[in-house]
């Protein structure tokens, strides 16, 4: 079974089981690939028995599934994943979105700290320039602020999620030489009155 790109909440107990912060935090790191509650448990630092507890309760609700099954030493090493990336409300469910609003915030905040220590875990060569071109470059560091409508944002958005879409198509182990590059990405409507970077 393969996840889609969107996942539609359409009953309040997905509601209510996403709108756990943690949970979104155990939801974001298997959006892309499946991960053990282990694996899960490392990256957050926290204790799997605590992760697998999370993970019953988003499968419960049918948020994630089992992709597949692994055996190591003799015991089933369980691979979770998503069945979509991109979270969408069902209208019906619109008067209990101020159950989630926090969550979403947290989200936001786990995702800006994850790219943190990201960069401070990646190696030397990550960073190094080969030339004064900044499109010659082997990575993105890049903030911006505009003012556009919400539909033309909504518009860009759909067009951003098909490029990260044909980037994860292209991905290949088998190749030789491969390099890991990791990307984040945050959009939100901010004060008008806030001011340049």
């Amino acid at each position: 079974m393969s996840s889609t790109n969107l996942l539609l909440i359409k009953s309040y107990d997905q509601l209510k089981a996403i709108s756990d912060p943690l949970r979104i935090r155990i939801f974001s790191q298997i959006t892309q690939h499946s991960k053990t509650g282990k694996q899960i448990g490392d990256s957050l630092n926290i204790p799997a028995p605590k992760v697998h507890y999370h993970l019953k309760e988003l499968e419960k609700v049918k948020l994630i599934f089992i992709e597949k099954t692994e055996l190591l030493n003799g015991i089933a090493q369980k691979f979770y994943k998503t069945y979509g990336t991109d979270i969408v409300i069902d209208q019906k469910l619109f008067p209990h979105l101020n159950e989630m609003n926090e969550s979403i915030r947290s989200s936001i905040y786990s995702i800006l700290l994850n790219a943190k220590n990201e960069a401070i875990a990646a190696p030397e060569d990550s960073f190094s320039i080969p030339s004064g071109e900044y499109m010659d470059w082997p990575l993105i560091s890049i903030q911006t602020k505009v003012n556009i409508n919400r539909p033309q944002f909504m518009q860009w958005k759909k067009k951003y999620h098909n490029l990260l879409n044909e980037l994860a198509n292209m991905e290949n182990t088998d190749q030789e030489d491969v390099s890991t590059f990791y990307i984040s990405s945050v959009g939100f409507e901010v004060k008008k009155d806030r001011g340049e970077f």
